[in-house]
C-alpha cells in the first residue's frame, strides 16, 4: 500500500447533516493521484431518494508534466454522479491538507 492515502472527516455539511467522509487515494511516481470518496450522514433515503449519500471519484494531474520549469499547480477532474444528495461538503478552492503535501515529498 505504499502511496496510499486515506483521508477521514466528520461533520455538519450544508444541508446541515451530520455524518462522517472517506477518501481512499494513491499517488503514482509520475505525481498523478486517483481517488474516491463516500459520504454517509444521518438523513434518511426518504428525504434525498437515490442520492442519500455522496459517492465519486477524481483525477489529479500536476501541471510539471506539462511543463520544463517547477509548478505547484494541478489539474483536477472530478466526478460525482448525483449533486443534490445528503453529505455535500462546502466547494472550496483549497484544503489546508491538499496546501501543504508538496512538504511531505522532501521528508520522504
Amino acid at each position: 500500500m505504499n502511496n496510499v492515502l486515506v483521508k477521514m472527516s466528520v461533520g455538519e455539511y450544508l444541508a446541515k447533516d451530520k455524518g462522517g467522509t472517506i477518501d481512499v487515494s494513491k499517488r503514482f511516481d509520475s505525481g498523478v493521484t486517483v481517488g474516491a470518496y463516500a459520504t454517509l450522514t444521518n438523513v434518511s433515503g426518504d428525504e434525498y431518494g437515490e442520492g442519500d449519500f455522496t459517492k465519486g471519484f477524481y483525477i489529479s494531474v500536476p501541471m510539471d508534466l506539462f511543463t520544463v520549469t517547477h509548478n505547484r499547480g494541478r489539474a483536477q477532474v472530478n466526478w460525482t454522479p448525483l449533486t443534490r444528495d445528503g453529505g455535500q461538503m462546502l466547494g472550496r478552492k483549497y484544503q489546508l491538507y491538499d496546501m501543504t503535501s508538496d512538504r511531505d515529498i522532501h521528508f520522504r
